[in-house]
């Protein structure tokens, strides 16, 4: 196998497993047990909205994140995210 062909399989191990490496597990996760600081900063920000679905992450450094699925008054979905203290996450995944 060449070098350069060698080189390329790791950089894209490395890739896909940086990508996929971020979060160590997640769960669905229900509205009373997600943190206050969370659904204020949601309820600030998103008054008029409808949350659908909420999922519980835990990042591999420990900290926990919730993806909240919401719907607007026309029922169109988007994804946010807060961490635990009520802080936007800035592209969800």
């Amino acid at each position: 196998m060449s070098t350069r062909l060698s080189a390329l399989l790791v950089l894209s191990a490395l890739t896909f497993t940086g990508c996929a490496s971020m979060e160590q597990y997640h769960f669905p996760q229900t509205q009373d047990n997600v943190p206050v600081p969370v659904i204020v900063a949601y309820s600030d920000a998103h008054p008029n909205e409808v949350i659908k679905s909420i999922t519980e992450q835990k990042m591999f450094d420990g900290t926990i994140q919730y993806k909240l699925t919401v719907a607007d008054s026309k029922n169109v979905e988007k994804t946010l995210a807060f961490k635990a203290d009520g802080t936007p996450v800035a592209n969800p995944m």
